[in-house]
């Protein structure tokens, strides 16, 4: 017997993959303004996050 998702946990695989994009994203995003900007913690390191400031 072949088992499919319902439309609630497909809803729910889209919005997740959704999100793990934006994430993604945002990531990659965070990285550039820090590299572009030449922001470094003071005891020399590069954050890899904003937060990490």
């Amino acid at each position: 017997m072949k088992r499919t998702a319902n439309k609630f946990q497909r809803a729910y695989m889209v919005a997740k993959a959704r999100v793990q994009e934006v994430e993604s994203q945002q990531e990659a995003i965070e990285k550039k303004f820090i590299a572009d900007k030449g922001i470094v913690n003071p005891d020399g390191s590069v954050p890899e996050f904003l937060y990490c400031m």
